[in-house]
């Protein structure tokens, strides 16, 4: 089975760091999941929003409600858990990877 794997790690607000791990198989759908300090889930749904300044952005909703919402350079970056809204960044230090 071919499979690429990219994983990200974020920071949010200093506060903590979520993990994301966007698996696309050959076959079909992403399986998306999210690490939270612990806290693991899947992905629900997922979907564009824009801005009212235009800004266009992929919404991802977790079975745990949360909610992540990143624009395609991954420069603005929002997490939402259990009604806080949270502004995050890629942290850097660890880069993307993509297996095969």
């Amino acid at each position: 089975m071919d499979v690429d794997v990219q994983n990200y790690q974020i920071s949010c607000e200093s506060q903590f760091i979520i993990q994301l791990q966007i698996s696309r198989y050959a076959w079909g759908v992403p399986l998306i999941t999210l690490s939270d300090n612990g806290d693991f889930t899947v992905i629900r749904s997922r979907g564009w929003s824009r801005l009212a300044n235009g800004m266009q952005l992929e919404v991802y909703y977790f079975a745990n409600n949360a909610l992540l919402a990143w624009d395609k350079n991954r420069k603005y970056i929002s997490y939402s858990k259990a009604g806080r809204r949270y502004a995050c960044a890629l942290n850097f230090s660890y880069s993307p990877k993509i297996e095969r």
